[in-house]
Parts: structure tokens; sequence; C-alpha cells
């Protein structure tokens, strides 16, 4: 019989700053930098402990699963002191995950201004023991992820893109019209490492009996998804979304707070920039964007991730920043994208929509790059001198 040992799991850092990239100032303030285990996060040093797991004698089975939560401190020097692993409880499982931990290679300390500094640090565990093809147990994570590195996608897109599948297809399930069918299914799911969904959740506010059977059977013909990435591999991801089928939702036009039309995430057909689409844009960006002298001459790195939407002119509109190591580079990201050529609009249901994007913009110095003149840190590295 399956084994439970319960406590709680999952992976977390205990500072929201946890991945800022690099070091960087903020109002004159050290952001600091959060410490890192082979070159990832906490994700890549849960799966180092768990592919370096004992698991040998006959204390274990498959099936068995443990959740809980550790707690250690990464000292300046990069070793782990003050582990606490009480709540894994006294279980064989969870006193060879102590056994892992203690022997794990040092971590890369956190930096503030240049500086390395003591660090606390949360693991939550959430793993199950299985079989591998030559019959041996191994641990496998079992953590469903509601934050990545990389949000999963569906056929190229997300949330409305499955929306738009789901309901394109509900007629050749019923013989009736979408329109017809007047409900509204909340629908809750893991997306696994492999891209097919389980977990299946389902309420429906109208015609539940009806609906929620329909739904459910287009769930398990549904094209898999591509899954969600945390420091460079895939992991499970929990998501959530309405299906609304009813008539006043085709009727009616969302708007957003200015008023406008709301925003479409994925579009029948995307918006296009020079001919291309959002990476072609993302290279004319880092090819125009201008390098704060100050943050090139100290050495200062980061990603700015903002976000802004495509109008049904083409122009670009409603810039929002929404995470940035530094002033300084918000500003220069921004000046860029209000400078950017018209683009071809998105187009849904034959007509000129809005479509929304999110773009990561980074500030890398090239290693062995040193600041020279003045004229020189304008460019970010790699960008056309013609700027």
């Amino acid at each position: 019989m399956k084994r439970l040992i319960t406590w709680t799991v999952c992976l977390v850092l205990l500072h929201a700053a946890a991945f800022a990239d690099g070091p960087a100032k903020v109002d004159g303030q050290s952001v600091p930098e959060m410490p890192k285990f082979g070159g990832g996060g906490p994700v890549t040093f849960k799966r180092w402990v768990l592919r370096n797991l004992d698991l040998s004698g006959s204390l274990f089975s498959e099936g068995d699963e443990i959740r809980g939560e550790v707690s250690f401190v990464v000292a300046k020097n990069g070793k782990l002191r003050e582990l606490d692993v009480s709540r894994l409880g006294m279980s064989a499982l969870g006193r060879r995950i102590e056994k892992a931990i203690a022997a794990s290679p040092a971590w890369a300390p956190a930096m503030q201004g240049g500086k390395p500094q003591a660090q606390a640090v949360k693991v939550l565990f959430d793993l199950r023991l299985v079989r591998d093809a030559s019959g041996a147990l191994r641990a496998e994570d079992i953590a469903a992820y509601r934050q990545a590195d990389k949000s999963p996608a569906f056929r190229g897109g997300g949330p409305r893109e499955f929306q738009a599948w789901m309901v394109h297809l509900a007629d050749s399930m019923t013989g009736t019209s979408v329109e017809e069918l007047q409900y509204r299914v909340s629908l809750r799911f893991v997306v696994e490492c492999d891209g097919t969904m389980s977990d299946l959740d389902l309420q429906a506010r109208r015609g539940k009996s009806y609906s929620t059977k329909k739904v459910r059977q287009r769930h398990y013909a549904v094209p898999v998804w591509t899954p969600a990435v945390i420091d460079g591999e895939p992991v499970r991801f929990r998501s959530s979304i309405s299906l609304d089928f009813s008539p006043e939702s085709e009727k009616a036009e969302a708007t957003d707070s200015s008023g406008l039309p709301t925003p479409y995430l994925v579009a029948e057909k995307m918006p296009e920039f020079q001919g291309g689409d959002l990476n072609t844009f993302r290279t004319w960006v880092q090819q125009h964007l201008k390098y704060p002298s100050e943050l090139y001459r100290e050495g200062i790195e980061g990603r700015v991730l903002v976000t802004f939407v495509i109008e049904r002119d083409g122009s670009l509109s409603s810039v929002k920043v929404m995470r940035s190591p530094h002033p300084l580079f918000t500003d220069a990201v921004v000046q860029v994208l209000e400078r950017s050529p018209l683009w071809k609009p998105g187009i849904q249901k034959d007509r000129a929509v809005r479509v929304k994007y999110t773009l990561p913009v980074d500030f890398r110095i090239p290693p062995g790059t040193q600041a020279s003149a003045a004229g020189d840190f304008g460019r970010s590295p790699g960008a056309s001198r013609s700027y």
C-alpha cells in the first residue's frame, strides 16, 4: 500500500528579490543578488538533492511520498549552516534527504554591494518514489509550480489560444453552436512535464451536468502543451482559466481601464514587425538600446521585463515596466520602445485587434570588455554602431 508521509512541499526563497539579474542599485541602494546553486536557484538545488538521494536498502517502496520544508543559511563562503529538517519528520526518507543536503556542494553566496552576505533559504520538497526503466527507485519531483521562468504554451500561445481551441471544437462535439450552450466553466489543471494535462477540476456556473461533461471530453483530446521551464528544465505547472461559452461573451467586447478593448494575448494572426515576429522586434530593440554609461562603468548588468500593446493601427503603446534592476535601465528601454516603427496589427475574425506582448530586455557586458571612452558607453554591447 502506498505510504504517505504528510508535510508541505515546494521550493521558495525567503526574499522577493530572489532572482535579480546581477548586482544593481536602486535609488542609490544596493539590491542583493540572491545565492545561486549550480548556476540556477532553489529548483536546481532541489534537483541535485533528488538525484543524489540514497535509496538503497529495504526501507523504501515505490509510491512512497514525502512533503516537507527544509531551511538553512547560505554563509558568506557558500557553505550551508543552521540546517533545519525538523519538518521532514523522523522518517527514513527524511533522514536520507538531510544526509544528501549535508553533502551538497557549496552555493555561490548572496552578494550586496560587491560583498558576500549570509542569506536564509527555505526549500520545500514534494516528491514521490518511482521506478526507472531498470527497476531502480528514484525520487520524482511532483510539485506543481505557479510561477516559472517560462510559462506553458499552447500551440504557440497561452490561455487565450487554449480557450479559442476549446470554443472552436465545441460544435463538433455537441452538434449545437457554442452560442446556444450558454455556460461558463472554471477549469483548473496541471500541465505536466511532457505537456499533457492532469488533475482536471471543473466547475460550471450554468448547465453543470452538461457543460462539464463536454469540457472533460474535450480535455482528453487536447494537443500537448509546451511545458513550463525553471532553470532550463521542464516542471509541472498549475493553471486556471475561465471558459465562457455564453452568447454575452461574444456580443460584448471587454474593455480595459482606459476604456479601450482589452488586448489579446494571442490572436488568430499575430502582429508582424518588419516581416518578422516578436523575436525580430527584440533584436531591433537590443540593437538600438543605449547602455547607461554610469552602469556600464560600474559593471552593472540586468534584465528589464516590459509589457506593451500593439494597437489596431500598428503603433506601440501602453508601455509598462514590470521589473527592472535600476531606473536608468528602465529609462533606456522605454526610450527605445517609444521610437518603435509601425507594426502590422494583429487580426482576429478578419478585423484588426489590440495585442499585448511581454518582452525581456537584457543589459549584458561581454566578458573581457572594458569601459573606455564615454562615447562607447552609449550602445548596448553588440548593438549596431549606426545608433
